[in-house]
């Protein structure tokens, strides 16, 4: 498998686990507001949360996110790294920019 294949894969991945944490309870708060039978702020809504449900239910729901997010996120940096390099010519390792730049400093 190529090297940069590789990097695009892990790159992808780890960039869709961290986000998909990261923003969770983010997406967790707005859809308690979107059901909350009478109007409340972002804030308020997540004080509750954190009161009545502890710190791990804003991640409540994750699991699937967390499974396919990031294989998601490697598939589409892998494709996008094979058309940037196909859009180049087959052009070689990351240093290879394709204008000739890599040749010339060697």
């Amino acid at each position: 498998m190529d090297r940069d294949v590789v990097i695009d894969a892990v790159a992808g991945f780890v960039a869709g686990a961290s986000v998909t944490l990261a923003f969770q309870p983010v997406d967790t708060v707005l859809t308690r507001q979107q059901y909350a039978t009478a109007p409340q702020s972002a804030g308020a809504t997540a004080l509750a949360l954190l009161r009545g449900k502890g710190g791990l239910a804003f991640w409540r729901g994750a699991t699937p996110l967390v499974a396919l997010v990031p294989l998601q996120n490697a598939l589409l940096m892998v494709g996008y790294g094979w058309g940037e390099r196909m859009g180049r010519g087959g052009g070689g390792d990351r240093g290879d920019r394709g204008d000739g730049a890599a040749a010339a400093a060697a």
